[in-house]
């Protein structure tokens, strides 16, 4: 089957100005929006600010320090390492509903990246460390009861080498730590 297929034309036009608030890390920025010859990179980070590039600072939940999350949030950011390092992240203070408001982690750029984990109530995360560059966070909160939330940092770190025996399939494995360069897949699984 075919179809009569398109006609278009095209012209030349100046190229957008970048600015510091463009959205892109671009004229020598050192995050999206911020360093360079733009003004610093915030150090402290609210959930619910954008998505960041950057290798250190705080991360709070949506109350900021000192302050509560509010009700009925659903959040979805990125932090990603701006050094081409892993990204790790260390809570050290986490206190939600334990019921409904939790904090789900992915390890990469976005939700249909591998499952770190979900945490609710006083479980921690701890410290959480990307394999990929990137960590992606859902917040979500009901309609009633909030916590103090969380307090953490981030530091950029080197990403840990490949492996047959480290617990992911990569490096072209047919199967976690199996198959393709590294050993075989056994054929009978205990």
């Amino acid at each position: 089957v075919t179809g009569t297929g398109w006609d278009a034309s095209f012209v030349c036009v100046p190229c957008p100005v970048p600015t510091c608030s463009d959205g892109i890390q671009n004229q020598g920025e050192t995050g999206i929006d911020c360093g360079g010859p733009c003004p610093a990179c915030p150090a402290t980070h609210n959930i619910g600010t954008g998505n960041w590039n950057t290798c250190t600072g705080d991360l709070f939940d949506s109350g900021g320090p000192g302050g509560s999350y509010s009700n009925s949030e659903l959040i979805t950011e990125t932090y990603c390492s701006d050094a081409g390092d892993c990204i790790s992240i260390n809570f050290s203070a986490f206190s939600t509903e334990s019921c409904c408001d939790d904090l789900t982690i992915y390890d990469g750029p976005n939700t249909g990246s591998p499952l770190i984990g979900t945490y609710a109530g006083t479980t921690s995360p701890g410290t959480v460390t990307s394999t990929s560059g990137c960590l992606t966070f859902v917040w979500d909160s009901d309609g009633s009861v909030t916590g103090t939330g969380w307090d953490a940092s981030f530091v950029c770190v080197p990403c840990p080498v490949p492996t047959c025996s480290d617990g992911i399939q990569n490096q072209g494995e047919t199967g976690i730590d199996c198959g393709g360069p590294c050993p075989a897949c056994p054929a009978t699984h205990n």
